[in-house]
This record gives C-alpha cells, sequence and structure tokens, in this order.
C-alpha cells in the first residue's frame, strides 16, 4: 500500500492536495470519480470494472496525487494498490465522520422530499 508524504503542508491557494483518478486511452484519459462511490454507497472494484466494461477500457485505473501547482507528488498505474488505498480510508470516514454522516442523513432527506415534490406534481 502507497503512503503519502509531504512536508510543510500549509492550506492555501497554491499548496493542496489534489487527487486525480483516470484511465488511459488511446484518444485521451477518461476521468473516474473514485468519490462517487463514497457518496453513492458504491463498491470500488465494481465501479471500476462497470465504467471499464461501459466504455471498453482495458487499461488499469491510473492515481496521482497532486499539490496545489498540479505537480504529481506520488503516482501509481497499480489499480489494485489504489482500490487498496481508498476502501479503507472510505471505511473510516463512513463509520467515523459526524460531518459524512450528517450529510448522508441531509441527502436521504433531500431524496424523500424530491419523491413528494413529484408525487405532487406528476399527472396521473
Amino acid at each position: 500500500m502507497f503512503e503519502l508524504q509531504k512536508t510543510n503542508l500549509t492550506i492555501d491557494t497554491d499548496s493542496y492536495l489534489r487527487v486525480r483518478l483516470y484511465f488511459r486511452t488511446k484518444a485521451s484519459a477518461f476521468p473516474f470519480n473514485i468519490f462517487d462511490c463514497l457518496f453513492l454507497s458504491k463498491d470500488i472494484k465494481e465501479s471500476i470494472k462497470l465504467v471499464k466494461l461501459e466504455k471498453a477500457i482495458d487499461s488499469d485505473l491510473i492515481c496521482e496525487f497532486q499539490d496545489g501547482g498540479w505537480q504529481t507528488i506520488y503516482s501509481t498505474k497499480n489499480e489494485q494498490e489504489t482500490i487498496q488505498f481508498f476502501e479503507p480510508l472510505f471505511k473510516n470516514i463512513k463509520q467515523n465522520s459526524i460531518n459524512f454522516k450528517e450529510f448522508m442523513r441531509l441527502k436521504e432527506e433531500g431524496n424523500e422530499l424530491a419523491e413528494q415534490i413529484l408525487k405532487q406534481i406528476s399527472p396521473e
């Protein structure tokens, strides 16, 4: 598993961490938003497999961690390594983050309200 090490990281407009995940295709790079797996409660491995199948991609997922200047400070083309990094991270966030739990509660509440509104305005 990889570890990120960056010394003297300060949070300002020039210095922060970005995560870029993509598949290399013949034409270009196809982005993959791994955070959808967290916020939409999707399995990372299955999501990757589905994107590869739907888009006929035969490359592994590439993961880059970049600083505020878009300089890559760590990169891996090992898809399994990326999955092994994000799975426990997302599990930890889901189990221990009060803000994430509140976000999910509000998301569910919003979905329920949207369904109620659609029922009220839908022609029967």
